[in-house]
């Protein structure tokens, strides 16, 4: 059997990225490869996750890294990579999913302001090509082996604006892989594009769609999250803090779970406690599968970011989606929507009555009463339908990638 060596976002203080790592990992596990991740830490996007991430938390991830990750020794560098891949006698590259192939072209490295300013986006490693997710270490190898990139994002590549020498490296890195599947349109567009139309990726569902059959049955038990001493039925509200409704908003949809004999409970994000006023704030730290599972055995998601709506129809969970993605363009303040995952997830779904855009000029909070009806009125045999259809693609996915692994 030959020995993966998985590259991803396994080591940010993101829960979902943390849950799509662990469940590729556990996916090839159950069917016995021998699967290590390939230890790379950017040292920018390290040291910004340690400055904007309490400490406390910080150590809940690394505790949760070091109990459930088999991890290489450290990367830092190309080298460092090719020195791993050579020691460990690692046979196939996977690397993904989440939002690995992104790539800030020079023309687009400022944003508009609302101010009408342009401010420099704040860029890391994994943010521009060359780097190791686009197989930059892939030449220094003295052996090559099979690279595979499954399910990946480019989220925030504005593609047409890449200058001919920079889209004519990008083709040729897009050559060495042998199999590749992406995560949304926008990045079959990008892909395409970078390609000259030569590659027109399959779109293949998030690996946390696959996350109840991959991780072992105990950490999938209630008991996981017995210390936040939850109420058998509660909706769980999930703001970031520049997207946060008003008090008054927060206390109408209370009093509409109240009505229904339902709790209400806030939960945070790795950088970012909540104070909202509802029945429980939970606080951190929180580890993933902790995080995974407050959602899962609740009866309602309302909030941002996209893994928690991932986790919301795996499990058939009911949500509202207030999506914060989506550009903007230098001079419009017109969303194009294209451009958010989340957007692309629920109008291929067909749930976009379960979402609105907040980055619209014109965006307003739809009414409390509104959006709780969805939630408590939510259509549950569709949802599970639409579970299972990304279970099956799943599988058909990791059935086609282990094909290219076994060659």
């Amino acid at each position: 059997m030959r020995k993966i060596g998985l590259l991803t976002y396994h080591s940010v203080y993101n829960f979902g990225a943390n849950l799509q790592a662990l469940s590729t990992l556990w996916y090839f596990k159950n069917h016995g490869y021998d699967i290590k991740i390939i230890n790379w830490r950017p040292k920018d996007l390290s040291k910004n996750y340690k400055k904007t991430t309490s400490k406390k938390q910080v150590t809940m991830h690394e505790s949760f890294f070091e109990r459930f990750f088999d991890l290489t020794d450290v990367c830092y560098t190309d080298e460092d990579i090719v020195q791993v891949i050579e020691s460990e006698s690692i046979d196939v590259i996977v690397i993904g999913s989440d939002a690995v192939c992104r790539h800030f072209p020079f023309l687009v490295r400022w944003r508009p302001s609302r101010s009408c300013l342009f401010l420099k986006n704040r860029l890391y490693t994994p943010d521009i090509y060359p780097n190791p997710f686009w197989g930059s270490f892939y030449s220094k190898l003295r052996k090559k082996v099979p690279m595979i990139l499954m399910s990946v994002s480019s989220q925030g590549t504005l593609y047409k604006y890449t200058i001919f020498s920079e889209r004519k490296k990008l083709a040729k890195a897009l050559d060495n892989f042998s199999f590749i599947s992406v995560r949304d349109h926008w990045t079959q567009k990008v892909f395409g594009y970078f390609s000259y139309e030569k590659k027109i990726p399959k779109i293949t569902p998030d690996p946390v769609f696959g996350f109840n059959m991959n991780v072992p049955a105990s950490l999938l038990s209630k008991d996981v999250i017995r210390r936040f001493c939850l109420p058998e039925r509660y909706i769980i509200l999930s703001f970031k803090q520049g997207y946060l409704p008003s008090r008054n908003w927060v206390e109408r949809f209370a009093h509409c779970c109240s009505n229904q004999g339902i709790s209400v409970v806030s939960l945070p994000y790795p950088q970012e406690e909540n104070c909202l006023d509802v029945d429980i704030n939970i606080s951190l730290p929180i580890n993933p599968i902790e995080w995974y599972n407050i959602i899962k055995y609740s009866i309602g998601y309302v909030g941002n970011n996209m893994h928690p709506i991932v986790v919301s129809m795996h499990n058939v969970v009911p949500f509202f989606s207030f999506d914060y993605y989506g550009y903007l363009g230098f001079f419009s303040r017109k969303v194009n929507l294209e451009f958010s995952k989340i957007y692309d997830l629920l109008i291929n779904a067909g749930l976009l009555e379960c979402y609105v855009n907040m980055q619209s000029a014109s965006f307003h909070f739809p009414e409390p009463e509104f959006v709780f009806d969805k939630v408590y009125n939510f259509d549950l045999e569709r949802g599970r339908y639409l579970a299972k259809e990304k279970e099956k693609c799943y599988i058909e996915l990791m059935k086609s990638v282990e094909e290219v692994i076994n060659k």
